[in-house]
């Protein structure tokens, strides 16, 4: 009859796909397309996000007990070892969980650029340091795109989620700008467009400073800022609100404000609330929700939201609650957390809250150095140079620095310059010329004179020096 009984093959868009494993999974996926080209570090941490949860479904399918390989490192390593993924897999698994971890927050992680906000050639130095960055993390977003379809190809077979006559393709779609995501979050009563709508403003906002030809802040500058964070929390706080679906709740329990009030954060996402909360508690608005802003999060971080653990972990070390913020340190640092690896090895290295530990302390910078975090590399770095928790080493001193310099961070290139570049012969000997002047200006009536050639002076006289000893036991012994 000339029929063709072989099927033919039918394409599936990634979006179509990623929804197959899963509400959280296929939201997450799309949410981290749409934004791609413009928040490319959003769409590496959805990627991480979802790299995790398919790691624990395949740990969960295959019985392999998660509280004993609690970190995405270790399950990829087990799932290798016992046969489950191919070391071609594994490979792409861990090609994707390293991408990932450049998707880093505008957190107590930041290096502080105050030290060179008045000096030019740094500004211009940051703002084309900032633009590579921006560049880059869109190409990894692009390939972690990649990456993450190969995943979910080869574990589609594992959960049954594609036929044999269906192929993967990526979805063609238009990326949404920052203004366009501004007007959604406006006219939409969605958290997830009121979310989106505050990570606009706030990217728009930083995108303004880094243009901003001027050095310093003034006080239109400050309004403008203050302005636009204002708007930024007030999202945030939507999403929160908007995402608790508070009108689920019986009528009984809205005669109790103050139970309807700790449930809006509960009942909420931990992402939303740890972006209220970083706006809230760092940012001086003169709103008075400070407190609002730990309480949200506290409630992240109980959540397990990695970077609310982290944040709240740095924030505790720094207020010498050590105890607590160990316990957050430790468990942000199992995914990879590089602002909790940093403060552990603050936690081991400062001998406040513990003896100091050397090993331990280099162990967690050493990863967070791994994991890419140049203020880390800084960090180290400036340990080498000062012997303070390492025995002294300028050779690793000037590898860790330079190895900074070289991943794009501008302060590590002026650090660079100055301990092991020419500028620190010129430093030295400044600094040295002006403590000597000084030493001259301060002491100079308790100076030792000098003894003028041809001076006679009997070895039993007093010293002319003014030490008040014999000549003969002064400096009769010093003349050359």
């Amino acid at each position: 009859m000339g029929t063709d009984l072989v099927s033919s093959k039918i394409e599936v868009d990634d979006l179509l796909f990623a929804k197959r494993f899963g509400l959280q999974i296929g939201e997450d996926y799309s949410h981290a397309i749409e934004v791609m080209t413009v928040f490319p570090e959003y769409a590496l941490l959805k990627y991480r996000q979802i790299l995790e949860q398919i790691c624990s479904k395949l740990c969960s399918q295959h019985q392999i007990q998660i509280e004993y390989f609690d970190t995405l490192h270790s399950q990829i390593k087990e799932l290798k070892h016992q046969g489950w993924i191919d070391g071609r897999l594994s490979s792409v698994f861990s090609e994707l969980k390293k991408l990932t971890n450049s998707a880093v927050h505008k957190t107590l992680s930041q290096s502080d650029d105050s030290d060179f906000k008045n000096n030019p050639e740094f500004q211009q130095l940051r703002s084309q340091a900032d633009e590579n960055r921006k560049l880059q993390l869109i190409k990894d977003a692009e390939r972690g795109r990649e990456l993450l379809l190969q995943v979910m190809t080869a574990c589609g077979k594992e959960f049954k989620c594609i036929a044999k006559n269906e192929t993967l393709v990526m979805a063609k779609l238009e990326s949404l700008e920052l203004n366009t995501l501004i007007l959604n979050a406006l006219n939409s009563n969605s958290a997830h467009e009121k979310f989106m709508g505050g990570k606009a403003i706030e990217k728009m906002l930083t995108e303004q400073q880094a243009e901003s030809e001027s050095l310093i802040e003034n006080d239109v500058d400050t309004a403008h800022r203050k302005s636009q964070l204002k708007i930024a929390l007030s999202l945030y706080k939507a999403a929160v609100d908007i995402d608790a679906e508070l009108d689920d709740l019986p009528i009984s329990m809205w005669g109790e404000p103050n139970k309807a009030a700790d449930l809006r954060f509960s009942r909420s996402r931990a992402e939303y609330l740890f972006h209220f909360a970083d706006i809230a508690i760092n940012e001086d608005l003169e709103l008075g929700i400070e407190d609002q802003g730990l309480t949200a999060l506290r409630i992240a971080a109980k959540k397990g939201f990695a970077p609310a653990m982290a944040l709240l972990g740095a924030r505790l070390y720094t207020e010498s609650q050590f105890s607590e913020a160990y316990e957050l340190l430790m468990a942000a640092a199992m995914s990879d957390s590089m602002l909790a690896l940093r403060f552990l090895y603050h936690y081991y290295s400062d001998g406040e809250a513990c003896d100091k530990d050397p090993d331990l302390a280099k162990q967690y910078i050493e990863k967070a150095c791994e994991l890419g975090c140049t203020q880390s590399m800084i960090n180290i770095s400036y340990d080498y140079f000062n012997g303070n928790t390492f025995s002294k080493d300028i050779d690793k001193a000037k590898k860790w620095m330079k190895l900074a310099r070289d991943k794009g961070d501008v302060r590590a290139k002026f650090a660079y310059e100055a301990f092991f570049g020419n500028k620190l012969q010129e430093i030295t000997k400044a600094f040295t010329d002006e403590l000597m002047d000084r030493l001259n200006e301060f002491g100079v009536d308790n100076k030792q004179q000098p003894i003028s050639v041809g001076q006679k002076v009997g070895v039993n006289e007093p010293c002319p020096c003014g030490s008040g000893k014999k000549y003969k036991k002064c400096c009769r012994n010093k003349l050359i």
